[in-house]
């Protein structure tokens, strides 16, 4: 009970079903009247713990919609409770939007949001990967940083080393030996050459008291191998980092 409201869910009935995401707006059509959710955007974040995530019935009145009591914050992971059915989209960009056609039906896009254009930057003579213009580098503490402010913030740590190993199987044997046995996921692939192959990690971390989740992410070639830490502040943008690390590529310097 809250300002005179009975929610559909006691804290109790919550699960973590998408634990991580931050706050979202939701109406009290889904949260009190237990409507399902029938239109789901995404704005940009108004700060850390947001978000943007905007959650709808669909059959709010507009005097419902134009009353600021009618809707709640809400960890995102309590709308997912209410309504699963949003978990398969929560990692859209922001201008991304949902609608249930019909309301009965499954929720469905209403347009793709367009991501920014991505390029090829070559990030030494030999490696490069594909990186959206927003993304400023410099060398920092002896390794090469990729920077995007955002928002959302996105941070790309980069260290090469393009001699060959004297074992290439010794260092893939080792960091997956040293993995963090704390990591949410594990990626262990063939890479895009039948000589490569990658190894990565993803999972929450705090440091300096700011909390973040991170892509520690290795690929390995007869030639050498990279190290890369992909650092965001939200676990929805694992996708991105994926891509980027996938997109790293070997070039031999002529």
């Amino acid at each position: 009970m809250s300002l005179g409201k009975t929610y559909g869910l006691d804290a109790k009935d919550i699960r973590p079903l998408v634990v991580g995401l931050g706050g979202c707006v939701a109406s009290d059509a889904i949260t009190v009247r237990g409507e399902r959710v029938g239109f789901m955007y995404r704005e940009p974040a108004n700060n850390s713990s947001d978000s943007g995530w905007q959650f709808m019935s669909g059959r709010e009145s507009q005097e419902f919609a134009d009353d600021a009591s009618n809707f709640g914050v809400f960890d995102v992971n309590t709308i997912a409770n209410y309504d699963p059915d949003i978990i398969p989209f929560l990692g859209a960009p922001v201008g991304s939007s949902f609608t249930r056609d019909p309301l009965s039906g499954p929720l469905r896009p209403d347009e793709v949001a367009t991501p920014p254009a991505s390029e090829r930057r070559n990030l030494t003579r030999a490696w490069s990967m594909e990186l959206e213009p927003s993304f400023q580098g410099r060398v920092a503490e002896g390794s090469l940083q990729l920077l995007d402010p955002g928002p959302p913030t996105r941070t790309i740590w980069v260290s090469t080393w393009e001699s060959p190993p004297a074992v290439p199987e010794g260092p893939l044997a080792d960091v997956r030996s040293h993995a963090n046995p704390a990591a949410i996921e594990r990626f262990d692939e063939a890479g895009a050459d039948p000589t490569e192959h990658r190894f990565a990690t993803w999972y929450p971390e705090t440091v300096e008291g700011r909390n973040q989740w991170g892509l520690y992410a290795y690929t390995f070639r007869s030639e050498g191998y990279v190290q890369a830490a992909f650092i965001v502040d939200d676990p929805a943008a694992l996708g991105w980092a994926l891509d980027a690390w996938r997109s790293l590529r070997y070039r031999a310097p002529d």
